[in-house]
């Protein structure tokens, strides 16, 4: 396994254990301790490294507060979908919202598809922001 200066990283099964590139800053043996921990890690890995530039272990970057929000807003709208989707496929939302701009005198099912949406929304918010 090769990693780059900024922390991305290529494996190649053909030079498993060569600094094949000559952009790469270093070389992991695949199938090492290192190399597992540098993928569990991935893309927060960070390399340590002692005063040889010999690569010792393999860290996570702390994350930041912004990540923090950033990763929970996101978790929030995949659980939001999520439990849309356990009654609503796309082309059913698609459907009643369609209906309605047709004819909104007639919104009895968007009123129910929109209730829904909003309990979706707030069972998303209480799991994921609860945590």
């Amino acid at each position: 396994m090769i990693i780059y200066q900024n922390g991305d990283y290529e494996q190649c099964s053909a030079f498993p254990d060569t600094l094949y590139d000559k952009n790469a800053a270093y070389c992991i043996p695949d199938g090492s301790e290192l190399a597992a921990k540098y993928l569990a890690l991935y893309p927060r890995a960070q390399l340590v490294t002692d005063d040889s530039g010999n690569i010792v272990d393999v860290v996570e970057i702390p994350k930041t507060y912004e990540e923090t929000a950033a990763e929970k807003r996101a978790a929030y709208e995949a659980a939001s979908v999520a439990y849309i989707r356990e009654r609503y496929s796309q082309d059913d939302e698609n459907k009643v919202i369609r209906e309605y701009l047709a004819n909104p005198a007639d919104k009895a099912e968007f009123d129910e598809y929109n209730r829904y949406v909003i309990e979706c929304k707030e069972k998303a918010k209480a799991n994921i922001y609860a945590q």
